[in-house]
């Protein structure tokens, strides 16, 4: 009766180290998911604030090519207009550089515009 009972007692302490075991586990899978859920979150809000800065640089570039003048700021962007050197040159047009900075991310568009400027 007395073997009997240890076998119970060691069987007992056998389970308790697989449930520990397969709680750490459980823990150490569980951490590394919500890491990857985080960093997944944290590169889409990179992609969208660098996809926003080439879509105001976009807007920006079709106002200039309108004729319209460039907005220092827009949609809480920096917006920085330069003349561009290097391009074929084109009578009546200018090569402009359009870059825009948004929330630490950077967008540069060429782009020929009428010379002159706004109108």
């Amino acid at each position: 009766m007395i073997h009997h009972s240890q076998q119970r007692q060691h069987r007992h302490g056998l389970f308790l180290a697989d449930a520990m075991i397969g709680f750490a586990i459980t823990a150490v899978l569980g951490l590394v998911l919500v890491t990857a859920i985080t960093q997944t979150k944290r590169s889409q809000e990179r992609l969208d604030e660098t996809t926003t800065a080439t879509r105001i640089a976009r807007r920006v570039m079709t106002d200039l090519q309108a004729g319209k003048p460039a907005p220092a700021k827009l949609d809480d962007a920096e917006v920085k207009v330069s003349s561009a050197t290097g391009g074929a040159a084109v009578t009546g047009q200018a090569w402009v550089e359009v870059t825009v900075n948004y929330h630490g991310r950077t967008a540069t568009l060429v782009g020929l515009t009428p010379r002159g400027g706004a109108k």
